[in-house]
């Protein structure tokens, strides 16, 4: 005889989606003061620094980003996937492993993104006109950013529901680029002095997320760093398989945004590189609510496929991506009707040619802002290998088009690349968080 199903209330649907409604706020409220920050410290840097040497500047900042992303584990992801469950049945012991686990991938991954970005930098700084004390300036940076992890300790929070401590530690980032950008122009502007400013915000920032994961633990968490990762691997069926893919996911994502710029730089030069990063910042700043939403939608996604029917995580799902095609949409309008005042408020009238690139990069920063709750919804169901195989699919996409398309047109090229391929992973995203989540929903409809 079978079971009876249990009893999902409307008031426990409800419950999920203002969770997440509750989350996104606080996040967005972060993010909102860090996006009109960021405009600011933005602004300051590239009128300071002319477009040449901000480009010289991005592109440091992207080789060191791009080496950071490529040894990224997720580790988040990790914790809260694996972690939920654990939470949920009191296995303290088991979630301190987990976690610690984490923090060792989090180690390896700096150890190994260093020697990345050793020989990225001394490789491609010749072909972008470095000299030796550049170099040596970009390696430093490099290394700043890779010691600056802080994936763990963001797990930890998002598992435990402190998005606002999240939400502070989130802003520490942009308020102390803005200090220091200000520091430095006082002193006189400099691209080691913007390096440097950048350097300090990765620091405090990781500082703030592990001070906040520390104090928002129960006190089962404090002996952590004395348990050892004995049974760790069968207290969380498929982890370095769940781990491998969504570093997979990390690499694909570093291949389609932060190298872009350097593939820029490499073909166009400096000058337009730093347009092509300016104008994709600004679209990003619009779209801040993309991974503001996706990161408040996770955690309880993962929940709703604890302790929710098929049902209820696909009506949690919809509500979700509705709230983003109505962000999107707004995204756009605002792009086409004040998108060159911004460009010149911001970065002045010597950045004006920036401004077709800032129609299409926001364009595609709005359409992946649609799309937002599949990734989320996909892996909170276990599928991480789905989701990296169609991010490989659309990574090979853009590569192939920005090799393409920028000798034949530019920095304009490489940003149409960039929409057409956001409108081509939308449509893969689409069609398989379509087809998983309807049949499980279907299948949870005839229990």
């Amino acid at each position: 005889m079978s079971q009876p199903r249990p009893i999902v209330t409307n008031q426990f649907r409800s419950g999920l989606f203002r969770k997440i409604i509750e989350n996104t706020a606080w996040l967005l409220g972060a993010n909102i003061i860090g996006a009109i920050l960021s405009i600011i410290y933005l602004g300051l840097a590239t009128r300071s620094l002319g477009p040449p040497n901000f480009g010289q500047f991005v592109l440091i900042v992207g080789i060191a980003q791009s080496a950071a992303m490529l040894v990224n584990f997720q580790t988040w992801q990790i914790v809260v996937r694996y972690g939920a469950g654990h939470l949920h049945d009191e296995q303290y012991g088991r979630l301190g492993r987990l976690i610690v686990f984490c923090l060792a991938l989090d180690f390896g991954a700096a150890v190994v993104g260093a020697a990345l970005a050793t020989g990225a930098i001394f490789s491609l700084g010749p072909l972008l006109g470095w000299d030796d004390r550049v170099q040596y300036q970009a390696l430093l940076f490099a290394l700043i950013m890779l010691i600056s992890f802080r994936s763990t300790p963001t797990g930890i929070l998002r598992l435990h529901d402190r998005f606002a401590l999240a939400a502070i530690a989130d802003a520490v980032t942009p308020l102390a680029r803005m200090i220091g950008a200000i520091v430095v122009i006082v002193k006189g502007a400099s691209i080691i002095g913007f390096l440097s400013a950048w350097a300090v915000a990765e620091l405090a920032t990781a500082l703030a997320y592990w001070v906040f994961a520390f104090y928002a633990v129960g006190p089962e968490y404090k002996t952590v760093l004395r348990m050892r990762l004995d049974n760790v691997r069968s207290e969380n069926p498929s982890l370095l398989r769940f781990a491998s893919l969504t570093n997979a996911g990390s690499i694909l994502t570093a291949a389609s945004n932060q190298t872009l710029v350097i593939i820029v730089g490499l073909f166009v030069g400096t000058a337009a590189a730093g347009g092509f990063r300016l104008a994709r910042q600004l679209g990003l700043a619009l779209a801040k609510f993309t991974r503001t939403l996706s990161r408040a939608a996770f955690p309880e996604l993962v929940r709703a496929n604890y302790a929710a029917s098929g049902t209820d995580f696909w009506r949690l799902f919809k509500m979700t991506s509705a709230l983003a095609i109505m962000g999107a949409l707004i995204i756009i309008v605002l792009l086409f009707l004040f998108g060159r005042q911004v460009i010149i408020l911001i970065a002045g009238p010597e950045f004006a040619f920036a401004t077709p690139l800032l129609l299409l990069l926001g364009s595609a920063a709005a359409i992946d802002l649609v799309g937002v709750g599949f990734e989320p919804a996909l892996i909170a169901r276990g599928r991480a290998g789905r989701v990296a195989a169609l991010r490989l699919a659309s990574t090979i996409l853009l590569l192939m088009l920005m090799f393409f398309l920028l000798p034949l047109f530019g920095a304009i090229g490489g940003a149409a690349a960039v929409l057409v391929t956001a409108v081509f992973n939308l449509l893969l995203f689409t069609a398989s968080s379509l087809r998983l989540i309807g049949k499980n929903s279907d299948q949870a409809d005839m229990a």
